[in-house]
């Protein structure tokens, strides 16, 4: 379907002008979590874009790091079905059921947003890290990208990740 199509997509940080194949690894869940983010951290997303059209060396993308980070839940969460365990493997992700994280989460009267509220402290997070570097590739990014997503999605949940964090271990997802 071509209706998808509108240069109007790049303005909010996807890279082609028809972002059908950027969300397959986020999937419909990036989706949600991106408008959201959009929402519910409004001023902290518009603080980014402007930064991002004010400053060529600072240029976070949020969508980007949206839809990376919510690859790592659904890892982290057992939920991506093809191929699921190499990619688990490769990225050093640790799964959680989700019955354990509803555990942890909902049945202790948390929110229902607390999974997308832990997301976005990763991409905020992320955010932080991405500031202190120039000048570096997708793959350097995607690192930064899963190592936030380790520090914060776990500790968060008060669940040891034992992870150990290889630099050569991501690669893009492409």
């Amino acid at each position: 379907n071509d209706n998808l199509i509108s240069d109007e997509w790049k303005k909010i940080g996807f890279e082609t002008d028809n972002p059908r194949n950027e969300f397959k690894e986020g999937g419909y869940f990036s989706l949600i979590f991106i408008t959201y983010f959009i929402k519910r951290y409004r001023e902290e997303y518009q603080i980014i874009m402007k930064e991002n059209k004010k400053n060529e060396n600072c240029n976070f993308n949020v969508v980007q790091c949206s839809i990376a980070v919510c690859f790592y839940a659904k890892l982290a969460l057992d939920i991506i079905d093809n191929n699921g365990d190499e990619y688990r493997n490769r990225l050093e992700i640790k799964v959680i059921s989700i019955n354990q994280f509803l555990n942890l989460t909902f049945f202790q009267s948390r929110d229902q947003n607390y999974l997308f509220d832990i997301i976005a402290n990763v991409v905020l997070n992320s955010r932080e890290r991405v500031s202190n570097i120039q000048n570096t590739s997708q793959t350097n990014f995607n690192l930064l990208y899963k190592n936030s997503f380790n520090d914060i999605f776990y500790s968060e949940l008060n669940i040891s990740p034992d992870i150990t964090s290889e630099e050569n271990s991501i690669e893009s997802f492409d």
